[in-house]
């Protein structure tokens, strides 16, 4: 009988919880999204001032711009992408990661609120994202941003949909300086051999194989895209041309996660790229527990947010 994977006690105590739900690829949309949205309540912070935009790109994306109360700008700026299996995620969603990174650096951070899957499919999130990101390059002044002064940083999904991105932004000419992927998606192609850790890990704890096959199923439909493609699975299938000229990036995975493998190895073919690629990994952590309300708060995951603003505050600042 396999031992169970060591989770330090707030991550064991989530892990029992969630083990007592419903499996995330039995609930409807609407129940899903519910909840997830509860996995991650909190008491909202002071110190940081939220406001909305809707950017003028991609038909309007609600944009929220957190920036520390009392900033005198301009500032550098993280434009964050969420995860949420492509499916689920809102600001307050993520509110808790959003604030830390901004009182942790004095920096300011741009949130898009991408739409998301089953109500649009790939690849119109990865490009809602980068319109946002263009934008912001361009008319970030307007909002007491550095325009060109920024690291992008996403979690799960998100990591996927920011790889997408830096293609983009090679393809038109535009820099990104800094990546930092939490537990990144970096294979969907869950039909073709799997790796260790989704053979340890396919029942969970938290994530699980069948979690991930309704989400990437889900933006993914038979058809839109080559599953065995650099864009859909970059740790087994990126090109040389694509990691030559990757920006420098930190990835940080989680021990007890399914997607712990595929992120590592992205990290690994970067690096033998000779890229200026991080990869760490949180021992006794459940998938993004850095990103998660309910246990974000352990020693690990508070360790790893001085781990990143340290990172991007020596990059931006």
């Amino acid at each position: 009988m396999a031992s169970q994977p060591y989770l330090d006690p707030l991550n064991q105590t989530f892990a029992d919880l969630t083990a007592t739900m419903p499996g995330l690829e039995t609930l409807p949309v609407e129940e899903l999204r519910e909840t997830l949205r509860k996995l991650n309540e909190h008491e909202k912070l002071p110190g940081v001032d939220r406001n909305m935009v809707k950017t003028p790109v991609a038909n309007g994306i609600d944009t929220w711009i957190y920036t520390p109360t009392g900033a005198k700008g301009p500032l550098p700026y993280i434009f964050y992408v969420h995860g949420g299996g492509f499916m689920v995620g809102k600001i307050d969603f993520c509110d808790s990661i959003v604030t830390d990174v901004v009182l942790r650096t004095g920096y300011a951070v741009v949130f898009p609120e991408y739409t998301l899957s089953p109500e649009v499919t790939w690849p119109t999130q990865q490009e809602q994202c980068f319109k946002v990101l263009e934008w912001m390059v361009h008319c970030g002044s307007c909002h007491n941003l550095v325009p060109d002064k920024f690291a992008v940083m996403g979690d799960s999904a998100g990591g996927l949909l920011i790889f997408n991105m830096n293609i983009m932004a090679q393809q038109k000419g535009l820099t990104i300086p800094y990546n930092v992927l939490l537990g990144p998606v970096a294979s969907m192609d869950y039909r073709s051999q799997p790796t260790p850790s989704c053979y340890e890990f396919w029942n969970g704890p938290f994530l699980t194989t069948a979690g991930m096959v309704r989400f990437v199923d889900t933006y993914t439909p038979d058809g839109t895209v080559d599953r065995t493609s650099e864009l859909a699975s970059p740790s087994a299938h990126l090109s040389d041309e694509v990691a030559a000229k990757f920006a420098p990036t930190l990835i940080v995975t989680s021990s007890a996660d399914l997607l712990r493998d595929e992120g590592e190895a992205l990290g690994e073919r970067l690096q033998r790229a000779g890229r200026d690629v991080a990869v760490f990994r949180a021992h006794g952590q459940v998938h993004v527990s850095v990103a998660i309300g309910m246990i974000r708060n352990g020693p690990t995951p508070k360790m790893i947010m001085t781990l990143i603003a340290a990172a991007l505050k020596e990059r931006l600042g």
